[in-house]
Formats: structure tokens, C-alpha cells, sequence
């Protein structure tokens, strides 16, 4: 359904407002009328959309209510941008509600609500005979109560307290209820109101969060984790996000154990340490290779005996360089070609990245005479065979 932005909608008899758009709905001023009201049952469900219902202004006692029932009011998942109680002036005059009835039930929805002003200020959400009841177990609920008094802000009856009123359950559901007064934001959240504005609290959130605690550093080839938590007291919500793996290791030097036929080097960013036996060590000049190592302008280091280290240990190539940026480049073939040297496997080093690639993964990706790239930039590190990006293949 749908109105003109001027109408009041009043009926003795049962209303039952089933989805469609109330633009405005307006209570007749000088006795406080309400924007929209009912003498009986009111409802309002089906995902309705209502504007604003604006209760009427007094002038001889109490201010109309945005949304009125005599009898029981309820609000299933619906959406409201303003429901606002009227104006009332005079002695003993009280605010309309934005929300009234003798019993208030709300399941949900997106709901802004105001109290009128007055000499008692109206409430956002009341009921001066019966029970409110506001949750979101059916329908996800964020509700903004508005008032003068932000305590106040939802009133039941007999003084009942908000968590006796509010029921906002964990279950994947939005359950959110906000007071505000004077344009500060108050939290009603978890079964915990808190009567301080919260920092750093939008008003949009689900829940309100504090910073990120690393709880588990990331290592060079492990993610970490960190967390932040809900700062309401009682609140046991905690979200968590991964934090990436560093990327590759950035190694030392190789140092000898003493007394022993192993090395060792030390990754500068983890700690990470890597041993390798150097017992049944080549010299680089035992080697046949046709690779070429390229320093930052592009010259050929590979007989370079103070930048490069080639060694054999095993069935692994080590090629160890002493830049942060360089490259092995040549042609499949040099690479398969290895295998005749008893070599499986090439780790290239430079000063901040270190790769390692397995030459049975290389050989179904192109003919012998296809270009290949293997690059170290810094900590990162790019395969490159043919045009074609096959980095994924690096350890």
C-alpha cells in the first residue's frame, strides 16, 4: 500500500499494514493525534517501508505517537526511517512516543525512533500498561530509540529493565539496539547496556570492535592470525583474519659448524635456520653448465668467484649471489641438461630471497630451446619460461 505524504491512517478495528510504502503519515496537531494508529491490533510486516509516521503536537497535555496501537502493536522484519513522537507544551505536558501501545512487540527490522519533547520527554519505544518485547530471533534487527533521556529511550512497564525488554540473540543474526541522546551514540548489546558512548563506534556495526591483536606471527612460509574483540563488556564475539605468509626466506651467508661437515644459514626475517652437509661437496668447476647468472646491469657474474657460489652438495645445484636483485636465465635444455650431472634440484639465493625449483617440474614446459627467467627482486621471486608465468612451481 501507499499514501500521500499528508495522510493520518486511524482505525477502531484491526490494521494490518502488509509490505508495500507509507511515505508520511502525519497526526493531527493541537490534541496530538498519531500518524498512524490503531484502536485494536496494528501490524506492520512483509517487509514494509515506512518513511516517516509523525505523531501530532499538543498543546494541552501529551504529544501524539508516531505509531499507535490501543491495544498491541507488533513489527515483524520490516523498515522504518522515522517514527517520531509530537511535540507537547504546557506545564505537564509529555512528548509523544515513536513507537507506542499497550503492548509493544518488535521482531526485527530496521527501526528509527524518536521521543517527542515535552516537559517529560517522550520515549523512542514505549508502552505505559503493558510489556515491550523486542528481539531478533526471526528477522534481524537494528533499532535506533532516540529520546531526551537516552535511559528512557525504550520504556516498559513498572520500570522494567532493558534486558528484561531486549532479547538479542547470537545466531548469525543482526541484533542491534542503539539510544541516542544529544547525538550520542549509547549501546545496547549482549544483554550489556553501556551508559558511556563507546569509542571508535559508528553505529552500523553488528558489534562494536577493538584493535587488532596479532596472536600468531607469520613466518616466510606460514600465515599468522590476528583478532580483535568486541568491546562491550561480556561480549565474547571475536573476529578473526589470516595474516600472510612473509613471502620467501631472506638467508645469510652459509657459515661451517664448527668441528663438523655441515653448514648453517639464518633467515633474517623468521629465524628460520637450514642446514645442509657439505661432505660430499663439488667445486663450481666441476659443473658443466650453460646458465647465466645477471647481475642489476645485466652482466653475466656466473664466473664471478667473489658474487657467485656454485656448489653441488647431493643431488642439489645451490646458487648463492651476492646482490638483492638478479637472475638465472638460459634455455630448458641447460636446465634438463643438469640431470646428467647427477642434479634434480636448484636453489638460487640472493641476499633477500631464496627459490627452489625441483628440474622434473620443467621439463613438459616447452621445447629445450625455450627462454626461461628465474628472477629475484628484493623478496620477491618470478619464473618467467617462454612468456609464460610459472612461479607457482618456485618453493
Amino acid at each position: 500500500m501507499s499514501s500521500t505524504p499528508t495522510t493520518k491512517i486511524k482505525a477502531r478495528v484491526i490494521v494490518n499494514i502488509w509490505g508495500g510504502t507509507i511515505t508520511k503519515a502525519t497526526g493531527r496537531t493541537g490534541n496530538g493525534g498519531s500518524g498512524i494508529s490503531s484502536g485494536s491490533i496494528l501490524t506492520i510486516e512483509g517487509s514494509a517501508n515506512i518513511g516517516t509516521a509523525q505523531g501530532g503536537a499538543s498543546t494541552n497535555g501529551t504529544g501524539g505517537d508516531g505509531i499507535h496501537s490501543g491495544s498491541v502493536v507488533k513489527i515483524s522484519g520490516d523498515t522504518i526511517t522515522k517514527a517520531t513522537g509530537g511535540n507537547a507544551t504546557g506545564e505537564n505536558s509529555t512528548g509523544g512516543s515513536g513507537i507506542g501501545g499497550s503492548f509493544v512487540n518488535v521482531e526485527g527490522g530496521t527501526i528509527n525512533t524518536t521521543g517527542g519533547s515535552g516537559k517529560s520527554g517522550g520515549a523512542g519505544v514505549s508502552t505505559e500498561s503493558g510489556i515491550v518485547s523486542i528481539g531478533n530471533a526471526n528477522a534481524p534487527l537494528d533499532l535506533t530509540a532516540t529520546a531526551p533521556d537516552a535511559d528512557n529511550a525504550i520504556r516498559g512497564r513498572g520500570g522494567k529493565k532493558l534486558d528484561e525488554i531486549i532479547q538479542l540473540e547470537e545466531n548469525g543474526k543482526l541484533g542491534l539496539v542503539k539510544l541516542v541522546e544529544n547525538g550520542v551514540t549509547r549501546l545496547f548489546h549482549n544483554g550489556v547496556y553501556t551508559k558511556t558512548a563507546l569509542p571508535g563506534f559508528s553505529g552500523s556495526e553488528t558489534h562494536p570492535l577493538g584493535e587488532w591483536v596479532i596472536t600468531k606471527k607469520p613466518t616466510c612460509t606460514k600465515p599468522g592470525e590476528k583478532q580483535r574483540s568486541c568491546t562491550v563488556s561480556g561480549c565474547v564475539v571475536t573476529e578473526t583474519e589470516e595474516l600472510p605468509a612473509l613471502g620467501h626466506h631472506q638467508w645469510s651467508g652459509w657459515t661451517p659448524v664448527e668441528g663438523g661437515s655441515r653448514e648453517y644459514r639464518i633467515c633474517a626475517v623468521c629465524n628460520a635456520v637450514e642446514y645442509r652437509d657439505v661432505s660430499h661437496n663439488s667445486d663450481s668447476s666441476t659443473i658443466s653448465t650453460g646458465l647465466r647468472v645477471l647481475d642489476p646491469a645485466q652482466a653475466d657474474i656466473l664466473q664471478n668467484a667473489q658474487l657467485v657460489r656454485l656448489s653441488q652438495i647431493s643431488d642439489v645445484l645451490y646458487i648463492d649471489v651476492s646482490h638483492e636483485t638478479a637472475s638465472l636465465q638460459g634455455v630448458l635444455s641447460d636446465l634438463t641438461g643438469l640431470r646428467s650431472e647427477r642434479i634434480g634440484t636448484i636453489v638460487f639465493s640472493t641476499e633477500r630471497c631464496t627459490s627452489t625449483l625441483s628440474l622434473s617440474d620443467v621439463a613438459a614446459l616447452g621445447a629445450g630451446d625455450t627462454p626461461f627467467t628465474l628472477s629475484h627482486s628484493g623478496s620477491t621471486a618470478s619464473f618467467i619460461v617462454g612468456g609464460a608465468d610459472h612461479s607457482a612451481l618456485l618453493r
